[in-house]
């Protein structure tokens, strides 16, 4: 973990992830001043108003729960993700049951299965009752998109 203004680094480091914390005004200045060859090699987006983040395109969570799940021989049918942020996309795009909170926004509700309820009503709890511990298909298999 390192700190570093932005102004002092090398635009020729490579990194795997950066992180800005501010104001969401501030950050949607920053955004747009992002060079289109940086875009090219990492993902920019907003995992929170108050964050930004600049991933290195082949690092994701939907890259990450896709390596988990073939490290333990899960099919992408059998797992279900859950999420809220622009970040949790790619992670909803692979599960075979993608799930956004009710106070997602909407872009993560426009990819997901289903949208169970908001964080402050316990949505993941209601999620994972609703679709792993009392499951209404037959199937063995998250109900389809």
């Amino acid at each position: 973990l390192v700190f570093c203004e932005a102004e002092k680094m090398d635009p020729n480091t490579q990194f795997l992830k950066v992180m800005m914390i501010d104001e969401p005004a501030v950050l949607d200045r920053a955004i747009a001043r992002i060079p289109a060859e940086v875009k090219e090699k990492y993902t920019v987006l907003k995992s929170a108003p108050y964050f930004l983040e600049i991933l290195d395109k082949r690092v994701n969570k939907g890259t990450g729960v896709k390596s988990l799940a073939e490290a333990l021989g899960i099919k992408p049918e059998e797992v279900m993700a859950i999420g809220d942020q622009e970040n949790d996309i790619a992670m909803i795009e692979y599960a075979g049951m993608g799930v956004a909170m009710d106070n997602a926004i909407p872009s993560v509700k426009e990819v997901a299965n289903f949208v169970t309820k908001s964080n402050l009503e316990d949505g993941v709890a209601w999620a994972i009752e609703k679709f792993v511990l009392n499951p209404d298909h037959s199937s063995g298999h998250f109900p389809a998109r």
